[in-house]
């Protein structure tokens, strides 16, 4: 599904977005389009800070606003986090931002089940499958 929508986001727009230098949470959203309603019973935010009522809060008590969730509201039953960044997987940006995930992932105030790293560039989108017990996996979807 994820990848699907990273298709269908290159095809529309990536080319309109990347070349007026837009911020990533706009092509976050775009992509967050392109994943809605493909996981059934679920709900897609951006940004968002909530875990029921209250802050959502990383293991070291500080605040976060993961890019894309999948999820059910108000409750703890999140399927996938996404990270978007301007950087390719080998980037230390983008170490950063899979280790993050990885700590949202083995967690207990979260119940993600997969964390997605997406490094759009301008030739292609490096795709790292996070996963809290095992070794990442990684895909390049080009395109040019």
């Amino acid at each position: 599904i994820i990848v699907e929508a990273l298709k269908q986001f290159i095809a529309n727009d990536k080319k309109d977005l990347m070349k007026v230098g837009i911020y990533e949470i706009a092509v976050s959203h775009r992509i967050a389009v392109y994943v809605e309603g493909k996981f059934f019973g679920y709900v897609v935010d951006c940004e968002y800070n909530k875990m029921g009522e209250g802050d959502k809060k990383n293991i070291d008590g500080t605040n976060v606003r993961p890019d894309i969730i999948v999820h059910r509201r108000m409750g703890m039953d999140n399927l996938v986090i996404a990270e978007i960044k301007f950087a390719g997987f080998n980037s230390n940006k983008a170490k950063e931002e899979i280790e993050r995930i990885k700590n949202f992932l083995s967690s207990n105030n979260f119940s993600y089940k997969l964390g997605v790293y997406i490094g759009i560039l301008k030739r292609k989108i490096d795709v790292v499958w996070v996963y809290a017990d095992k070794e990442y996996e990684k895909i390049t979807i080009h395109t040019f």
